[in-house]
């Protein structure tokens, strides 16, 4: 856990979430779910940018599994189980 703070530090709020599927929205598919965001806020989020395009955004993704392919996939396979649920 403690690297996982330290590795999002960037984010700037952190909540604690239940996730549902669509299909059943009244028996959560994973509790206690820990949420980075980063929010518009230029005073405490030092890095945002503004809002992109998603095209850009995919760009920027494919870009950063070159420089760093171990984290890149790591975080992709978060997102294949988290489309999964």
């Amino acid at each position: 856990m403690e690297y996982l703070e330290w590795r999002e530090c960037e984010y700037d709020q952190k909540t604690v979430v239940n996730f549902y599927k669509e299909e059943d929205s009244l028996q959560a598919a994973l509790t206690r779910v820990i949420v980075f965001t980063s929010t518009p806020d230029k005073e405490s989020n030092k890095y945002y940018l503004g809002p992109a395009p998603l095209e850009e955004m995919a760009s920027e993704e494919i870009s950063n599994a070159l420089i760093a392919p171990l984290e890149w996939r790591h975080n992709l396979v978060i997102w294949l189980q988290l489309l999964k649920l």
